[in-house]
C-alpha cells in the first residue's frame, strides 16, 4: 500500500530525564481477557517502559530473555539498563533483568526494526511461561505469508484486540515523544478495531492461528489513505539478528477469527485481581492438591503469611508465588510440572483450590492451621534452613511448618 506521504507517528522515546507519558501504563486499567494480565519492562527508577512481547532463549538454550520494543530504552543511561524491573498489572515488581540488545540504538539513525531483549534468570523465565500463557504463542510465523486484509490479534494490556493487516512500508520515519526522529527500514501497518494506546508498545501481534508475527511499535495519526492506525515490526528479522528463539506452546488453544471479518469492539477485560487469584489457586493446587483439603488450606495460609510478612518473600501474591525456588510446583524439576502446564478445566480439586485461594486472599484462613508459618517442607526432606528450628504447628498431611525468623 503506497501512501502519498509519511504519516505522523506517536512513539514514546525517553531521553535523559525527559520522559513522555506515552509508554506509561494508563492508571486504573483492569487487565484480563484471554491473556489474563500483562507484564511491563521498566528501567529501574523510571515510570515508563513497554509490554513483554514473548519469552525467548538463545541458541544454546542457556540464556533466557523477555522480548519487547526497543524504543523504550532509547536515551536511558547504561547503568539504569542494568536493572530493568519486571512489573505486573498491579504495578508491583516481581523480578529484575538486564537490557542486553536493542534497536534503534539512538535518535537520528536508521534501524532494521524496533525491538529489545532483557535478560532474565532462566528459572524466572520458566516460571513466567507457566504463569502467563500469553507469553507463549502457538508458534512463530513470517508476515510474508500474510496477505493484506489478513486477520491479526494485538495482545494489549486491556486484552486481545482484533485487527487487519494493511501492508508494508519502507523507510518509515518515526517521531519520538521528545521530538527527535529515527527511521525504520520496513514496518507493517495495520488497522486495529480500536486505537492503540500509550502503554501498548511491545504488545505481541498474532496471526489467526495464534502465531507470533510481530511487535507493536506505535500508533499512526492522520494516515492520508485512512487505512492504518498502527504499525508493527516483523518478528523474523528480530529473532535472526538477536540469535534467539521464542518459547512457544504448540498445543495452545488460541482464538481464531475469519479473514476480513468485521472488526468488533473489544470485550471488557477481567479485573487484574483475577490473575492473582488464579495464580494463588494453582500454587495451592500444585503444592498440595494431592494431599487433601487440610494441606491446601495450610499452603494457602503460608502464602497469605508470606505476603503479610513481605521483605524478601514478596509484597504481593504474585511476588510470593513467582519467587524462584520457593514453591516447587513451578519448578521445571517438579513432578507436577506437566499437570501445572495443562490443568483440566473442570478439575474439582483445582476448583476447590480456587475457593480456598479466594478465602485466603480475603479474610484469610481462620484459624490459621500453621500458626503463622511462612515456610514448610514435606516429610523425607530436611532442608538446611529447617535445622534447629521449632515447628510452628502440628504436621499436616506430611508437611512441616515453620515461622519466619
Amino acid at each position: 500500500m503506497n501512501l502519498s506521504r509519511n504519516p505522523t507517528l506517536f512513539v514514546a522515546v525517553p531521553l535523559g530525564n525527559s520522559h513522555s507519558p506515552i509508554c506509561a501504563r494508563p492508571a486504573g486499567i483492569a487487565v484480563g481477557g484471554t491473556q489474563s494480565a500483562t507484564l511491563d519492562l521498566v528501567p529501574h527508577g523510571l515510570s515508563e517502559g513497554a509490554c513483554v512481547t514473548a519469552l525467548c532463549e538463545d541458541r544454546s538454550g542457556i540464556r533466557t530473555f523477555a522480548l519487547t520494543c526497543g524504543h523504550a530504552f532509547l536515551g536511558v543511561a547504561p547503568a539504569v539498563l542494568q536493572r530493568v524491573d519486571l512489573i505486573n498489572a498491579n504495578q508491583q515488581m516481581i523480578s529484575q533483568g538486564r537490557a542486553d540488545k536493542w534497536e534503534p540504538a539512538s535518535i537520528g539513525r536508521t534501524a532494521g526494526f524496533d525491538a529489545a531483549l532483557v535478560e532474565l534468570a532462566p528459572q524466572t523465565a520458566r516460571t513466567l511461561a507457566l504463569a502467563y500463557p500469553y507469553l507463549r504463542p502457538a508458534g512463530v510465523a513470517s508476515n510474508a505469508t500474510l496477505a493484506n486484509g489478513a486477520s491479526l490479534t494485538v495482545q494489549t494490556s486491556r486484552g486481545p484486540i482484533q485487527a487487519v493487516l494493511v501492508g508494508p512500508r519502507s523507510d518509515f520515519n518515526v517521531q519520538a515523544g521528545s521530538g527527535g526522529t529515527y527511521t525504520l527500514r520496513t514496518v507493517m501497518t495495520y488497522r486495529a478495531a480500536e486505537a492503540t494506546r500509550p502503554g501498548d508498545s511491545g504488545a505481541a501481534i498474532w496471526d489467526d492461528r495464534g502465531h507470533l508475527i510481530g511487535i507493536h511499535c506505535g500508533g499512526i495519526d492522520n494516515d492520508p489513505a485512512g487505512l492504518s492506525n498502527a504499525f508493527f515490526c516483523a518478528i523474523d528479522p528480530v529473532l535472526e539478528a538477536f540469535g534467539v528463539s521464542v518459547m512457544v506452546d504448540a498445543g495452545a488453544n488460541m482464538p481464531r477469527w475469519a479473514p476480513n471479518a468485521p472488526l468488533p469492539v473489544s470485550t471488557p477485560p477481567s479485573a487484574a485481581q483475577d490473575q492473582e487469584l488464579e495464580l494463588v489457586a494453582k500454587t495451592i493446587w500444585g503444592e498440595a492438591g494431592e494431599l487433601g483439603e487440610a494441606a491446601m488450606n495450610a499452603v494457602a495460609a503460608v502464602i497469605r503469611n508470606r505476603k503479610d510478612y513481605g521483605k524478601w518473600m514478596g509484597k504481593s501474591y504474585l511476588e510470593v508465588c513467582l519467587r524462584p525456588f520457593q514453591f516447587r510446583c513451578w519448578d521445571e524439576s517438579s513432578p507436577n510440572i506437566h499437570r501445572m502446564r495443562r490443568p483440566a478445566p473442570e478439575d474439582s480439586t483445582l476448583n476447590q483450590a480456587r475457593e480456598i485461594a479466594r478465602r485466603a486472599m480475603g479474610s484469610g484462613i481462620v484459624p490459621d492451621p500453621t500458626n503463622g508459618a511462612t515456610r514448610y517442607h514435606p516429610d523425607g526432606i530436611a532442608p538446611l534452613w529447617a535445622k534447629g528450628r521449632q515447628a510452628s504447628a502440628d504436621r499436616i498431611a506430611g508437611l512441616n511448618f515453620y515461622r519466619a525468623d
